[in-house]
């Protein structure tokens, strides 16, 4: 994929006029018509969509385009279409390993904690220290941090635990394993057949439904949650809910940051938003 279809560069001017779609001349499919063209892939194939829905949806990013240039980074299903036409063939046992690869360690994701662990960072333990008599020593300072900082993590852990069950539930549900989430940084080995039922659904995917799975958990940094959106289980917000769990605790606690935070949730929203409605569109029943 050109690195334009990653970031906020523009290419070129706008060089049609009209946007349309047709039917593909194999009759497998559905084409975007710029003007009398046909839009062609970066490797200059025709781009060839399996849902007239899925077409007109492409064809609407390039109708937002304006004259003074071309906007890839505003068209995240011209990138997702591309990705399950050229790279998912070539690529699709690798990407498989890659997915599965992501079970053990970090099934549901959560960059800093994990269910079960208790961890702090060293802005809490400053906020209380400002309270600590300086004379006192070390012992006596940590004799009178540890409680508050135990009962911060362990209110933190409840409500992690509370929004995780359903979804750790759900994969033993569907797949007769629970996933176990471990309390070391480095994770841990999950029950073998687990990771061989999620490998089986991962083998049975078509292209887009595997590139559509591999972006959000790209996004995500979970499996879990990207196969809960597959099979229906987690909707856009639950999962961007599910993704921010770690984040959000941090930032009822110390606010938001504009410009920092703000922005990476927009960009989570985008992603997972677009990998989600490219997996609806892209289904033909």
């Amino acid at each position: 994929m050109p690195m334009s279809f990653m970031t906020g560069s523009i290419v070129g001017g706008r060089f049609y006029k009209k946007v349309t779609t047709r039917e593909a001349d194999d009759g497998n499919g559905w084409n975007v018509m710029l003007d009398y063209r046909t839009l062609k892939t970066p490797s200059k194939r025709p781009l060839q969509c399996p849902t007239l829905a899925l077409a007109k949806a492409i064809a609407a990013e390039w109708e937002f385009q304006q004259i003074d240039g071309i906007r890839p980074f505003t068209m995240p299903l011209m990138k997702l279409t591309c990705t399950a036409l050229e790279r998912v063939p070539l690529t699709r046992p690798k990407i498989i390993e890659h997915l599965t690869k992501k079970i053990p360690s970090r099934p549901v994701g959560n960059k800093e904690a994990r269910v079960g662990s208790i961890s702090w960072s060293s802005e809490k333990v400053f906020s209380l220290e400002q309270d600590v008599p300086p004379e006192w020593t070390e012992k006596e300072q940590a004799f009178f941090l540890l409680p508050h900082l135990l009962e911060r993590e362990l209110s933190r852990l409840k409500r992690q635990v509370e929004k995780l069950d359903p979804l750790l539930n759900w994969v033993e549900s569907e797949f007769d394993f629970k996933p176990i989430v471990y309390s070391s940084f480095f994770g841990g080995k999950q029950e073998e057949g687990l990771v061989e039922a999620i490998e089986n659904l991962l083998k049975k995917t078509d292209d887009c439904e595997l590139a559509a799975i591999d972006a959000i958990a790209s996004s995500a940094h979970s499996l879990v949650i990207a196969l809960g959106i597959f099979r229906g289980r987690l909707d856009i917000e639950q999962a961007i809910e599910l993704i921010r769990l770690e984040e959000d605790l941090q930032v009822d606690r110390w606010g938001l940051v504009e410009g920092g935070h703000d922005v990476d949730i927009a960009d989570l929203r985008v992603q997972v938003s677009a990998a989600t409605v490219f997996l609806g569109l892209s289904r033909k029943h």
